[in-house]
């Protein structure tokens, strides 16, 4: 077998997120979202790990990761659980939000996100921002590109959306299980 990491930090990144050397992996650059350098029906399997909530277009990622895998390959999908993190006070992502973003590259849900997180998660961390001061915090923190979670799910949201992603038939979700705080899904390319 022949497993890659694939991240969008090179090694020095990787090594100042996780706070030192010891077991950085070695990677190769990749994107989340269009998995572009990889070739379609090329993997047996990917692992995606508390990733698809960061992404713009969780949807297009998706469709995106499934052109990479072989007929038969698995996805293994595992999305935190949004009522056992700090997002537990954060509506959830509706489907539609999600076809939008499928359509625009998540151009028009971005502001939203982003204000969700300044109202509902930044206040469990820190004082809450004034009302007033809402629009500029979400605003900077669009500038910086701060990473957020910006979209949220429990198990059973997740799982309608992948009812709808998956209806053409090009995949199954072959298997879901909760685990702690987060849910596990086994996508399998049919």
């Amino acid at each position: 077998t022949h497993c890659f990491y694939g991240d969008e930090r090179d090694h020095e990144q990787l090594v100042e997120y996780f706070g030192g050397e010891q077991g950085i992996p070695d990677s190769v650059f990749l994107d989340a979202q269009t998995l572009s350098e990889v070739e379609d029906d090329r993997l047996d399997f990917v692992i995606s790990a508390h990733v698809i909530e960061h992404l713009h277009d969780p949807i297009g990622s998706i469709k995106n990761t499934l052109k990479k895998i072989k007929t038969g390959g698995n996805f293994i999908l595992v999305v935190p659980d949004r009522h056992f993190t700090f997002d537990k006070a954060r509506p959830p992502t509706s489907l539609e939000h999600l076809l939008q973003d499928e359509k625009d590259g998540g151009a028009s849900s971005t502001y939203q996100s982003y204000f969700e997180h300044v109202k509902y998660v930044h206040p469990l961390f820190d004082a809450p921002i004034p009302e007033d001061q809402i629009d500029s915090h979400v605003r900077m923190l669009m500038n910086a590109r701060h990473d957020i979670h910006m979209h949220c799910w429990n198990g059973a949201e997740f799982a309608e959306l992948l009812r709808n992603v998956l209806i053409n038939g090009q995949a199954s979700v072959a298997g879901h299980t909760f685990i702690r705080n987060e849910n596990k899904f086994v996508i399998r390319k049919c």
